[in-house]
């Protein structure tokens, strides 16, 4: 047995889910490392929209995710249309101009509601995405397709509210603390990760673990080729992951 059930490499909006849902499924012991000090941590996350993209065949299943969404905003069922799964489909592969791994996205889309729907169960508010996807045109609001929900107060809610809930699950935080790499045993199975803390290099051993650390944000090159210029000039926070926030000229 390793030292920690579970460690959960970052600790954005999909590491935060994945250390509660190891938790929920019977991981005692769950560590996450964020490389930000507590006081700029939560990623990209924090700086993010909090937007929700999911599959739903009718409007009423918004209604569990939304209770009070005519209290913030009258008329707001009628204004919205059904985003079913064949119109998720027509979005992934217009945008990814039909290079989207088949496989991967019958699983996202598949179980995008479930997801979204799990992530309220977990005490995280939720509210019409109004200031992020929707538009007052002829006196009627219309909606970016599929995305109608958001999280209260945003990516700063959405982070505080996962920090919240871990919390209380009793999920162990290191701050400024990063992963170097993967551990390996014998057999070649991962068995923990190389960690840089305050106090320099560990190793600590773990049954699983699970990176959530998001992909080229702190690449300069990446984020140029896949962003385009000028995302490479985005400046980093120290300690933390790059803020993407910049005035172009």
């Amino acid at each position: 047995m390793g030292e920690y059930d579970v460690i959960v490499v970052d600790a954005g909006n999909a590491a935060l889910a994945a250390a509660t849902s190891a938790q929920e499924h019977g991981a005692e012991r769950v560590l996450v490392l964020e490389k930000a000090p507590e006081e700029l941590r939560g990623g990209n996350t924090h700086y993010s929209g909090g937007l929700y993209r999911f599959a739903f065949e009718k409007v009423e299943q918004l209604a569990p995710l939304l209770p009070n969404a005519e209290q913030q905003m009258a008329g707001f069922m009628e204004s919205v249309q059904p985003h079913p799964a064949e119109l998720f489909w027509e979005d992934l592969l217009r945008v990814t101009e039909g290079r989207t791994d088949r496989t991967l996205a019958e699983v996202l889309i598949g179980n995008s509601y479930n997801t979204v729907s799990w992530v309220a169960e977990q005490g995280i508010e939720m509210e019409p995405a109004t200031t992020l996807s929707s538009i007052s045109y002829k006196g009627k609001v219309k909606w970016s397709p599929g995305a109608v929900v958001r999280t209260m107060h945003e990516g700063v809610g959405l982070s505080k509210s996962w920090f919240g809930i871990v919390d209380r699950r009793g999920v162990e935080v290191r701050y400024e603390t990063g992963a170097m790499k993967l551990l390996q045993n014998s057999a070649g199975r991962v068995s923990g990760v190389l960690a840089q803390g305050p106090k320099g290099f560990e190793e600590i051993s773990a049954g699983a673990v699970v990176l959530g650390c998001g992909g080229f944000e702190s690449n300069p090159a990446w984020r140029a080729r896949y962003l385009n210029r000028p995302w490479d000039n985005a400046k980093e926070l120290p300690g933390a992951t790059y803020l993407l926030a910049f005035r172009v000229a």
